[in-house]
């Protein structure tokens, strides 16, 4: 009898789990960010998309800057993949983004998150900080990645020669 009644609450236990699982997941609030003309635009990941991926940087972070060279090409050459690749500023005005933005060879689809609220949400640790959502799941790494880690993971999205390192 007691073995019959432990069984029974660890698997309510489970149900119960399982259910706080899904409800978090489906619950969380959606990538809102503005747009450098000040709309707010909601990203998500389309039924299309293999990945949707979010770079959170500043302009004061070098790591962010080395990287941004290396997602920008990929943006390009992983679009028709259906592997998108945005780029989202933590905390500064729109006159330091576009001033930013100007200086670089190559762009990024690029957004704001004015006051950091989604960054926070997500991590709010430190950036660069990397959001990756698939019809698979979402990701999320802290830090600067190496472009032989980016290579691999847009290979795996479907991005056959993301080339990072070529001009």
């Amino acid at each position: 009898m007691v073995g019959r009644s432990f069984l029974s609450l660890l698997k309510l236990q489970a149900c119960v789990l399982a259910c706080v699982f899904l409800l978090a997941t489906a619950a969380e609030p959606p990538l809102e960010f503005v747009t450098l003309e000040g709309k707010t635009e909601k990203l998500e990941l389309r039924e299309q998309d293999a990945a949707l991926v979010v770079h959170f940087w500043a302009t004061w972070c070098p790591d962010c800057a080395r990287e941004w060279s290396h997602l920008a090409r990929a943006a390009e050459r992983c679009a028709e993949t259906g592997v998108r690749i945005l780029a989202v500023n933590v905390g500064e005005s729109r006159e330091v983004v576009e001033k930013f933005l100007r200086e670089q060879e190559v762009q990024l689809p690029t957004f704001r998150d004015p006051a950091g609220e989604v960054w926070r949400r997500l991590s709010g640790r430190g950036l660069p900080l990397h959001y990756t959502w698939t019809h698979q799941g979402r990701t999320l790494e802290l830090g600067p990645r190496t472009t032989a880690a980016w290579e691999e993971d847009l290979r795996r999205w479907g991005c056959e020669k993301p080339a990072l390192l070529e001009p």
